[in-house]
């Protein structure tokens, strides 16, 4: 199954917080009001990302609905075509299963190069979201919380239900305003990170890392000496160096996996794969 599977009301938030060393907010994506609406969710849905730049953009995975022109709709007796369907798929996924036809993607996660891959091949059952935040001069130690979020019938699902009014939907209404409609939590978790400069202070400088596919040997070419530090997918430092000026040749003894490269003096972090071939 496609998580979340079901009727398709359901869907998953990813709520991405980014506090400063005095635990004020700088970034703020997928916040949850009291009545557990989004704080900001495009009109008419939010579509899948990659990056998320803005606070305003906020990655939710779903199925959504259209109608026979292409509208969108939560009404199932008007549901046509699938206008988005970026839920996470099972290992073993393809797009060129026999049966894809019945359980396709829809929308922009079909220009997503990592969703449901890994070194290029499908099959993963996985997804790589990036967050750009902008640092504004900041520089200390950042932390960095993630939270999925569940939600079974969102608010935003129920508007376009609670405008009719029948004596079925009002009674629907009183039972649904009256529940407990906080989502269940699916995974939460914390990092930290090091800010040695901010990105308005040195911007002007940029990094060549190459090849991005490697059994480990890594090219830096650089503009300044900097400060190179290698984080695993969760979060965890697994290497630290210095690089000169120049080009500079490293062999990174890392084990097989995806790593993001990030740099001192506000210079945008790569991404490499290593891999054991």
């Amino acid at each position: 199954h496609k998580f979340p599977s079901g009727y398709p009301s359901r869907r998953l938030v990813v709520e991405f917080v980014v506090t400063d060393d005095q635990n004020d907010v700088i970034f703020s994506s997928g916040s949850l009001e009291a009545d557990y609406s989004l704080a900001a969710e495009g009109l008419p849905f939010e579509p899948h990302y990659d990056v998320i730049r803005e606070e305003t953009e906020v990655q939710i995975y779903e199925m959504v609905m259209g109608d026979i022109e292409g509208n969108f709709t939560t009404i199932l007796d008007r549901a046509y075509i699938p206008l988005k369907d970026n839920r996470l798929v099972p290992a073993g996924f393809t797009t060129v299963n026999n049966v894809y036809d019945t359980t396709l993607l829809a929308g922009s996660v079909l220009n997503d190069l990592d969703f449901n891959k890994e070194f290029g091949s499908e099959g993963s059952g996985t997804d790589e979201l990036r967050y750009s935040v902008p640092m504004e001069g900041y520089f200390g130690t950042l932390t960095a919380n993630v939270t999925v979020h569940y939600q079974s019938l969102p608010p935003r699902w129920m508007e376009e239900i609670f405008e009719v009014e029948t004596d079925e939907i009002n009674a629907f209404q009183d039972m649904f305003d009256a529940a407990d409609q906080s989502p269940v939590v699916v995974e939460q978790a914390e990092t930290f990170v090091d800010v040695f400069v901010g990105v308005a202070e040195r911007a002007d400088f940029e990094v060549k890392v190459f090849p991005t596919l490697s059994t480990g040997e890594i090219r830096f070419h650089s503009k300044q000496k900097l400060e190179v530090r290698i984080y695993s997918q969760t979060g965890i430092l697994v290497d630290q160096f210095r690089i000169p000026a120049g080009l500079t040749l490293k062999q990174l003894r890392l084990a097989a996996g995806s790593y993001l490269v990030s740099f001192s003096g506000g210079v945008e972090a790569k991404r490499i794969v290593i891999t054991n071939e």
